[in-house]
């Protein structure tokens, strides 16, 4: 069974609208002596709110996934909530399983039957009955029990290991963005090349949430490190980038970045949402940012002649936000040219020329694609680290994208 969710003990008072809450460096937090929570602000920190909470209040212990495929990172689980079971042992028993390399131990999920619900004292005397013992966390996570039955490879199993008291801090700031990106729900429905498209804050789009760590209902999507759901907890059909932010944050997770949207981390989640536009946490690139692609035939230049070709001066910020995000680079080439982009060049990864090559660029050869762009010929590269303002391309042919204010 999956745990339940982190409840909140200290909230600050939040701005009408925020990013998502996410990690940060605005508060540290520790547990006194009495079991409270002590909070320290960080002054001159980037976000302007935070809110601490106690992740383990409770004597609990770690629970782990039955099988590393499902899943690898352990939590906390008070021992009063019930999980299912696994046992170990030192010794070989019968039919119990030894997977060898790092697992000196034997694992069993038939005790005789399959535990499919129990506190954490429940399954103690369960492996004690069987002459055995709960497994340890790092034995779950060396997959020493994986494949021993009852499908609880996909489910989270009682550890012997103790956990104690202990807090987390969450930041969020105040937010000024006239525009966020939406995604489609599902890329089978993505007309747009499967970019991101802008779209005003206070407009109205459907919303799902992701989760870093596993929530009720949530779905993990094979190849997605996030969990997502639509049912929060109904559906929403209709609302603002402030409200969609309420939402999420009010069962405990938060807007999906325009990546894992486009990676299509919450693609079946329901309520139709697959054929929707999403709101995501991705701001917009700013509206004072133009796009602008190098208009020379031959002998490409640097952005920073570029922009100083239309009178304006490259913006390295707009450039250093495309490293290693595909949603922006995706959003950038959309800005410049809508559906030029229909398929992506990320040769200049291989050997670490990205920014040698001129990266965000078109090549010579493929700046007429957009007049195929029925036939999916809208090739467009892209690749980290991006080139700074002022590198020429090594190669004259590659025409460099460039974000000129």
């Amino acid at each position: 069974m999956l745990r339940s969710a982190i409840v909140l003990l200290a909230l600050t008072a939040a701005a009408a609208v925020q990013t998502p809450w996410m990690q940060g460096d605005c508060a540290t937090c520790e547990m006194t002596s009495d079991n409270r929570v002590s909070v320290t602000h960080f002054g001159g920190s980037e976000h302007d709110t935070h809110r601490c909470y106690q992740a383990n209040s409770e004597p609990g212990h770690v629970i782990q996934w039955g099988g590393t495929q499902y899943g690898t990172v352990p939590q906390y689980a008070a021992d009063t909530e019930s999980h299912e079971v696994r046992c170990c042992s030192d010794e070989a028993k019968p039919n119990w399983v030894n997977r060898g390399g790092a697992c000196s131990v034997w694992g069993e999920s038939y005790l005789p039957g399959c535990i499919d619900s129990a506190t954490f004292a429940e399954a103690t005397d369960h492996c004690a009955a069987q002459g055995g013992r709960l497994c340890t966390a790092q034995e779950l996570a060396d997959d020493c029990t994986r494949g021993s039955g009852c499908g609880h490879d996909a489910e989270q199993i009682w550890s012997s290991d103790a956990t104690s008291p202990s807090c987390e801090c969450v930041c969020a700031h105040s937010e000024t963005a006239a525009q966020y990106m939406v995604q489609m729900g599902s890329s089978h429905y993505n007309q747009n090349g499967n970019a991101p498209v802008a779209k005003d804050a206070d407009s109205t789009h459907e919303v799902r949430c992701c989760s870093d760590v596993t929530l009720p209902g949530f779905q993990k999507i094979n190849g997605c490190s996030i969990w997502g759901e639509s049912f929060i907890p109904q559906c929403e059909d209709a609302s603002t980038w402030a409200e969609a932010v309420t939402q999420c944050d009010a069962i405990g997770a938060r807007l999906c970045t325009a990546q894992e949207l486009s990676d299509d981390c919450t693609r079946g989640t329901g309520c139709g949402h697959d054929a929707e536009q999403i709101w995501s946490s991705t701001a917009a690139p700013t509206a004072a940012v133009q796009w602008i692609l190098d208009h020379r035939n031959s002998g490409a230049q640097s952005c920073s002649t570029v922009c100083a070709d239309a009178a304006k001066t490259c913006d390295q910020s707009s450039l250093d936000n495309l490293n290693n995000n595909d949603a922006a680079f995706e959003a950038a080439f959309e800005a410049w040219s809508p559906g030029h982009c229909t398929s992506w060049n990320t040769g200049c990864t291989s050997g670490n020329d990205c920014a040698a090559w001129g990266s965000p660029f078109i090549h010579n050869s493929h700046i007429n694609d957009n007049t195929n762009y029925a036939n999916g010929n809208g090739l467009c590269w892209k690749g980290s680290p991006v080139a700074a303002c002022g590198q020429q391309p090594v190669d004259g042919n590659h025409r460099r994208l460039c974000p000129c204010m």
